[in-house]
């Protein structure tokens, strides 16, 4: 081992980051006069960037002279930028453009570029950016990813008066991908993720379900094919599997996400692991991520059978450890949210796999079961799911509550609202807001004296501005709030007299929040699974004040709402009886009532696979 080898671990491992870095700028062109130096600097150089960000940044600007393999240099750093964008998005921005710089006109780069000008709430930048990647597109399944990361800029930053030509071009390419039979080169792996702000646009069932499930199918093909040795491997364990079923056992389910932390998914889904029946059932949980918070631990963490941590993508370790597991039931819970975990529901890794909570349903084959309710999906809906729908007794969820920070009283600080004020609030941010939905909102402030509207914005104010002067409301009305954490905008609804949703894509966990809160909701029934959350928490509240099938009508309840404060007085008594009622607020009843679903599910393959 040579000297500087020594000088380099003693300091790795004594953590003396500090004098590591200062000692690697020292001696830097020494090391790299041998491939081995040079791969053992770039070898430690993640871990200083995770622990000593901007110190170490510098270290690697002075370094890029000195690398042997550009790719494996920019994957390592890459490696970093994934995991530091969210909490330190300015170095991270750092990082990446470090990487262009090393490897210009790379289209994953630049394509994380655009990703993250997004991030940082720079929709102009980022819509500049993308539109130059377009221009360089020389094949279809390119133009597919491109119009898909164009359709996300212009909708997170509220650019729509240019969605239209988009929004054609788009499911034009989507329609010609599929009838292809070829998944886009480059984005392969993320293909099956890329429908979301379609059905935030339109809410149309049948061609949603349609364009899903055909690019599902192709999703499969591609991944299995691209890990068809794994495959093979895994069919000739599951036979053996198969061989040794047992019809009297405790099940074991699978939970896997990467979201389990202070997010929906993770709000939505711990009643599952505290209230499960252990005498009945094992539970196992799989993180897609390493991003873990108190939720994590308190409800998942603490609660499961077991608890498996997957923080790199690597594909076949993860299938590998969820096959030697040998479950039963596999949930995904992720649902359009995470293509990783889209990819491994691929494998078929359980007897039974289905689908719950995250977004709509993946369509993906080897998933038997979306787990829904009567109200979420309309009467005619299997005809459009390759699942099998598996309607519960009651909501598809259900909680026992939700936490919430203190107020921060807005209308006090800033000053703009009086104390008889009629306060609206619509909250959907980003591609799930519908400029539709925005007008009409308008339309019941013009109707409401003293009213004001508060919108939760993410994206371009001045598009939404210029939406309000069109709808000659006078602008001092409508209060634009920045993006909070989820414990202070739960805490803000204590302000707020009704909740306008949206539509074609509804609140979910921030619809739940508000009725938790007794707060009135007004929200458009539509036919698909998004533009139906509204109406099965009312139905299963036994509320009926608030659903409205037309437009005509989601204006006329915000009218009466604003207008008649006895109505929101018998809505607001109605929501705080209903905590002793109503299985919405029942987190146990809705675990049995999930596990009796599974115990049934189990009980149809045992019948069908019986020798």
């Amino acid at each position: 081992m040579t000297n500087y080898q020594q000088k380099i671990e003693q300091l790795l491992g004594a953590k003396k980051y500090v004098e590591l870095i200062s000692y690697l700028e020292d001696n830097i062109e020494y090391i790299s006069q041998d491939k081995l130096g040079i791969n053992l600097f770039w070898d430690v150089v993640p871990q200083l960037l995770l622990t000593q960000r901007q110190k170490a940044l510098s270290l690697v600007e002075k370094a890029i002279n000195y690398v042997n393999d550009i790719d494996e240099c920019v994957k390592k750093l890459d490696h970093v930028y994934q995991r530091s964008k969210s909490k330190f998005p300015d170095f991270s921005l750092q990082l990446l453009e470090l990487c262009i710089n090393i490897k210009p006109n790379d289209l994953y780069l630049e394509k994380n570029l655009v990703w993250h000008y997004i991030l940082l709430g720079d929709y102009q930048q980022a819509l500049t950016l993308a539109q130059q990647i377009y221009t360089k597109a020389d094949n279809l399944g390119l133009k597919v990813y491109l119009h898909y990361l164009i359709f996300e800029v212009i909708t997170a930053g509220g650019m729509w008066d240019i969605l239209p030509q988009y929004l054609e071009e788009f499911k034009l390419n989507l329609y010609k991908t599929i009838e292809s039979q070829v998944a886009p080169r480059f984005i392969e792996d993320v293909f099956v993720s890329i429908t979301p702000p379609l059905i935030a646009r339109e809410d149309n069932l049948s061609q949603n379900r349609f364009l899903q499930n055909k690019i599902a199918e192709l999703f499969t093909k591609e991944t299995r094919a691209k890990y068809s040795s794994l495959i093979l491997s895994l069919s000739k364990q599951n036979q053996v599997k198969k061989d040794n079923i047992k019809s009297t056992k405790k099940l074991k389910i699978g939970y896997i996400s990467s979201a389990l932390r202070h997010n929906p998914v993770g709000y939505l889904s711990r009643w599952l692991l505290k209230y499960y029946d252990r005498d009945k059932f094992e539970v196992f949980i799989y993180l897609m991520s390493d991003d873990e918070d108190d939720i994590t631990q308190q409800w998942f963490f603490q609660n499961a059978t077991k608890y498996r941590k997957f923080p790199i993508a690597n594909i076949p370790e993860i299938v590998s450890q969820i096959s030697q597991d040998e479950l039963d039931i596999l949930v995904d819970l992720d649902c359009l949210t995470n293509h990783r975990t889209s990819q491994v529901m691929t494998f078929k890794l359980a007897p039974i796999q289905a689908s719950w909570l995250g977004l709509d349903s993946t369509g993906i084959p080897t998933i038997d079961y979306f787990i829904a309710d009567s109200f979420i999906l309309p009467n005619n809906a299997q005809t459009y799911y390759q699942e099998k729908i598996w309607r519960l007794p009651n909501c598809y969820l259900a909680v026992d509550g939700f936490e919430s920070a203190t107020p921060k009283l807005l209308s006090k600080v800033d000053g703009i609202v009086n104390e008889n004020a009629i306060i609206y609030w619509t909250i959907q941010t980003g591609w799930k807001k519908s400029e539709k939905s925005l007008r009409l909102q308008l339309k019941i402030l013009k109707q409401v004296d003293n009213s004001y509207l508060f919108i939760q914005c993410n994206g371009n104010d001045k598009s939404i501005r210029e939406i309000v002067q069109q709808e000659g409301v006078d602008v001092n009305r409508i209060k634009l709030l920045p993006f909070v954490p989820l414990l202070n905008y739960r805490a803000n609804f204590f302000l707020t007299n009704i909740l306008l949703d949206n539509y074609p894509f509804n609140g979910a966990t921030s619809t739940l929040d508000a009725l938790w809160l007794n707060i009135p909701l007004v929200t458009r029934v539509g036919e698909q699974f998004h533009a139906r959350q509204g109406y099965t928490f009312l139905k299963n509240l036994g509320i009926t004040e608030g659903i409205a099938y037309t437009d005509e009508e989601y204006i006329q309840w915000g009218v009466k709402f604003g207008k008649d404060e006895e109505l929101r007085k018998k809505v607001y008594w109605k929501l705080r009886q209903s905590k002793k009622t109503s299985p919405l607020w029942d987190g146990k009843q809705f675990t049995r009532e999930m596990e009796k679903a599974y115990q049934q599910m189990w009980e149809i393959y045992l019948r069908e696979n019986a020798s």
